[in-house]
This record gives C-alpha cells, sequence and structure tokens, in this order.
C-alpha cells in the first residue's frame, strides 16, 4: 500500500510538472505566432520592392535573382514555421487539457477516499474523547483523596497525644507555618486561573480578528 501510495504521488508530480511547462510552451508559442506572422508582409513587401527596383533598372538581371531568392527562401521557411507554430499550439493545447482532466480526476478520486474515511475519523474522535471522559472521571475522583493525603503529608499538622487531664485521647494540631501553605495555594491558583483567562480571550481575539 505504501508503494502504491509513492508511486501516485510520483505519478501526481510528474503530471504536474509536465502541465506546468506545456504552459510555459504555449506561452511562448503565442508570443513568437504574432511576431512571425508580422515579419511574412514585411518579406513580401521587400519581394515588391526588389522587382520594381528591377524593372526600373536600379537593380541588375543577376542581383535580382539572388535577392529574390533569398527572400522567397525566408518566406517559404516562415511560413512553414507558422504552420508548425499552430499545429504545435494545437497540440500542445490538447496536451494540456488531458492533464489538468487526469489532474482533476485525481484530485477528485482523493476527496472521495477522504469523504469514506470521514465515518471512520468520526468514530475514532468518539472513542478517544470516551477515553479522555473516562481519564477525567477517574482524576476527578482521585483528586480529593490525593489532596487531603499530600497536605496530610506536609507536616502541617500533628497528633497530640499528650493532653494533660484526657488520658487516651488525641487531638490534631496544626502547624504555625499553615498560613504559608494557604497563601502559597491561594496565589499560585490566582494566577493560574487568571493566565488561563488571559490566553482564551486572547485566542478569541486573534480568531475574531481573523474572521
Amino acid at each position: 500500500m505504501t508503494v502504491e501510495l509513492l508511486d501516485n504521488e510520483t505519478e501526481y508530480a510528474r503530471c504536474f510538472d509536465t502541465l506546468t511547462e506545456l504552459r510555459h510552451l504555449e506561452t511562448k508559442i503565442a508570443a513568437s505566432t504574432p511576431i512571425m506572422a508580422a515579419t511574412l508582409p514585411t518579406l513580401r513587401s521587400l519581394e515588391d520592392l526588389n522587382r520594381n527596383l528591377h524593372r526600373s533598372g536600379a537593380v541588375g538581371e543577376k542581383g535580382f535573382s539572388q535577392i529574390a531568392d533569398r527572400l522567397s527562401f525566408h518566406i517559404s521557411r516562415l511560413e512553414g514555421y507558422l504552420i508548425s507554430a499552430k499545429a504545435l499550439q494545437q497540440r500542445s493545447q490538447g496536451t494540456t487539457e488531458m492533464l489538468a482532466d487526469h489532474l482533476n480526476l485525481r484530485a477528485q478520486e482523493s476527496a472521495m477516499r477522504i469523504n469514506r474515511r470521514i465515518p471512520e475519523l468520526t468514530k475514532e474522535t468518539a472513542d478517544d474523547s470516551a477515553a479522555v471522559r473516562i481519564v477525567t472521571l477517574v482524576a476527578l475522583i482521585c483528586l480529593p483523596a490525593t489532596f487531603v493525603a499530600t497536605v496530610l503529608g506536609m507536616n502541617l499538622f500533628e497528633l497530640d497525644e499528650s493532653e494533660p487531664g484526657s488520658p487516651g485521647r488525641t487531638l490534631l494540631v496544626t502547624a504555625n507555618e499553615l498560613w504559608i501553605y494557604i497563601a502559597s495555594s491561594v496565589l499560585l491558583t490566582a494566577f493560574t486561573v487568571g493566565s488561563w483567562i488571559a490566553l482564551s480571550r486572547r485566542q478569541k481575539l486573534v480568531r475574531s480578528r481573523q474572521l
């Protein structure tokens, strides 16, 4: 399957490169054809001028024949170039249209494959969302117990069993540094919540500007 995909991508890139070259060739032909078409009347005018000069005696027979042969040769070649350019332009246009249709069909085929994959991707997304919900639920269930265990393990509380006049009675005594824990927790919580609110508002502002 991987080899097939690589071959398809290579074929697609080759078709695109060929299409670009044909477009460039069409541009060159379209630019050169009017130049050749404009040059042809000039050569024919030179032929007429050569005849008039020969009739008036300004050009001899030998010079007239040489110039006439040269002009006739260039006119024939130029007319052949014009015919070849028009044929090449038509052939290039046909090949370009065929390649464009091929690329459009490939794009439609890729879109159809993606559309067929959408239900599967939707199902996978739903499964991932369900897994995330389960993990979140487990975290919410375990979070209170984790919090209590953490606080009790910070040496902020002590069990005092030596209260005078109350044998067998145990008291929970808080440390004097408890206020440091409470103050730092409140400040860090406020900073975290404030940062989250600021980032959320910034993202909404960026999305609104993009729209």
